[in-house]
């Protein structure tokens, strides 16, 4: 029915229920009508008005707990659903439907429970599958959620959502080769989701199609106009060049967009606009806007994450050294730690594991197995990072983690290391204006972000005295204006030969997962270099955290 149809339908139902005589019945079809209108706080509403006449009625009660569920009233739908559950344990529908409570909650072992319970009483449900891969996916048994999603769609081929699922599988284990055609396909079946669509442009970019990317960003926001996340992966796709109508559009979906995750992406979304149309004094304010949100959902602790710092911060007096096998890329982010690894990754002889954290793996692993002796943790660091037979060389890129730089060189004598330096003004900014994954919150405040920087270069510059010629310090600005005497530089040091690959880095094909993953298919430019000037005036909390000697060339 369409939605013209639809209200003609509300309107004559809500004529009716104001009948004093009106039976339940008027009131049960009200609440289907506005349940279709996406209008679920009234279609609730008029739900427990027909339960009040008939309160074991089944149909009722799941369609009541469903709508408080989708209304936000989560503590009220649970109550519902258990009660319903209470004496009908095995009732698929309403099994299915607590596990997308569940879900909602962030309760996702019960939601894998649920979403199990239906499947054991009925496999045939869609539904029911699509729940259990995405609460497998949110707990992270990606074993489980690959199996559970391929046989997903052996019943189901024709699912446009288990084969976007299937594509978010293979998004999580870094396969976006085999991401991309599930993206495809999901929006070949249907052409209408905005997140399906999100997805295909999100994965388009990171294999370096922008074009796609664009394209199907642009549609997303045309079948769901502000969807934010289509805006924040638009507005930062290098691409995408913006016109002074978008800014209203962007800001229209700011002012109506009620939830925490939906404001940062819109705040970021719009502050890169700007940013793009060179309206930079408009364009800060929203990236600080876009921070202080964040900040208001994380509790932090600077002075706790600058004392983690330095846990491992001296080596032993005589460090072991070996040919070169093991590289390890570190700085801090957006410091060109990508583009060295494209350039490393573009040589016939080495292979590229990108961020694979193993930095942070490592720390959680000694922290675990304190009794481990150092043989033992070198033997599952090489595990970890094992070497393809047709190559020399596998580098991590692990930016951060600082703390266990001493320890990577000491249980791996054939490691080297590549420490990535920016100007520190143009580092701190280009991280202020990226949302970066994983623990950055230090990023939240200018101040903080200061504070946190210079606290790593000093460590850096400790690393880089202990660790003698086991590393290289690449200065970003350097390799992008004399790249041929950087690059060959960088190659000498991991004892491998020059290769015009190397050279023509951006025509390497491969997936970036990161920030910069447009920026590393472009031949070399100086486009980033000074860009915090652009933002001088707002950066007075930022520079007074740093030592005029850091700043230096500044």
């Amino acid at each position: 029915m369409s939605t013209g149809r639809l209200d003609e339908a509300r309107a004559h139902l809500e004529a009716l229920v104001r009948d004093p005589g009106a039976g339940p019945e008027i009131h049960y079809n009200l609440a289907m009508v506005l349940s279709r209108l996406h209008e679920f706080e009234a279609a609730a509403a008029s739900f427990e008005y027909c339960s009040r006449f008939a309160p074991d009625n089944l149909d009722i009660l799941n369609n009541l707990a469903n709508a408080l569920r989708l209304s936000g009233q989560l503590a009220k739908s649970a109550k519902v659903f258990d009660r319903a559950l209470t004496n009908n344990p095995g009732h698929t529908a309403l099994l299915c439907n607590r596990g997308w409570l569940h879900l909602a909650l962030n309760d996702n072992r019960a939601a894998v429970s649920d979403f199990r319970a239906a499947l054991d009483s009925n496999n045939d449900i869609e539904d029911a599958w699509r729940g259990l891969t995405e609460s497998l996916l949110a707990v992270g048994d990606m074993e489980q959620a690959g199996s559970v999603s391929r046989q997903a769609l052996d019943k189901f081929p024709g699912s446009c959502d288990l084969h976007n699922l299937r594509g978010v599988f293979h998004t999580r284990q870094k396969q976006l080769e085999k991401a991309l055609p599930c993206f495809k396909q999901s929006v070949s079946l249907f052409a209408g989701n905005a997140e399906v669509l999100t997805n295909l442009g999100i994965t388009a970019e990171q294999l370096g199609d922008l074009s796609l990317a664009e394209k199907s960003l642009v549609q997303a926001l045309q079948v769901k106009p502000g969807y934010p996340p289509a805006w924040f992966h638009l507005a930062n796709l290098a691409s995408w060049q913006p016109a002074a109508e978008h800014i209203p559009a962007i800001e229209a979906a700011l002012n109506a967009a009620k939830d925490h995750s939906s404001r940062v992406d819109l705040e970021f979304a719009l502050a890169n606009t700007l940013r793009k149309l060179k309206q930079y004094e408009h364009a800060f304010p929203h990236f600080v806007a876009a921070r202080k949100s964040m900040a208001a959902q994380q509790a932090f602790d600077l002075e706790a994450a600058i004392a983690e710092l330095d846990k491992t911060g001296s080596l032993p007096p005589e460090l072991e050294t070996a040919p070169p096998k093991r590289l390890f890329i570190v700085g801090m982010p957006r410091s060109g730690t990508t583009l060295v690894d494209q350039v490393l990754a573009a040589h016939s002889d080495v292979y590229s594991r990108g961020d694979s954290g193993i930095a942070a793996r490592l720390e959680k692993k000694v922290t675990k197995t304190t009794a481990a002796s150092n043989e033992t943790l070198a033997q599952w660091l090489r595990q970890q990072m094992p070497i393809p037979h047709n190559v020399q060389r596998v580098v991590d890129t692990s930016p951060g983690h600082f703390s266990q730089w001493g320890r990577l060189a000491s249980l791996l004598p054939e490691a080297r290391f590549i420490l990535c330096l920016r100007n520190p003004l143009d580092t701190c900014v280009s991280i202020f204006e990226q949302p970066l994954t994983g623990n950055h919150a230090y990023a939240n405040t200018l101040e903080g972000l200061g504070r946190y920087y210079r606290a790593c270069r000093l460590l850096m510059e400790r690393w880089q005295a202990l660790l003698g010629e086991r590393l290289l310090t690449v200065h970003y600005e350097q390799l992008v204006t004399s790249p041929e005497i950087e690059i060959a530089r960088l190659l000498e040091h991991c004892e491998l030969d020059l290769q015009q690959s190397c050279l023509d880095f951006h025509q390497y094909q491969r997936a970036v997962m990161t920030p910069s993953a447009a920026q590393v298919k472009q031949p070399m430019n100086t486009h980033s270099i000074g860009r915090w000037r652009n933002y001088e005036q707002f950066l007075q909390p930022l520079i007074e955290q740093l030592p005029k000697t850091m700043l230096h060339g500044a």
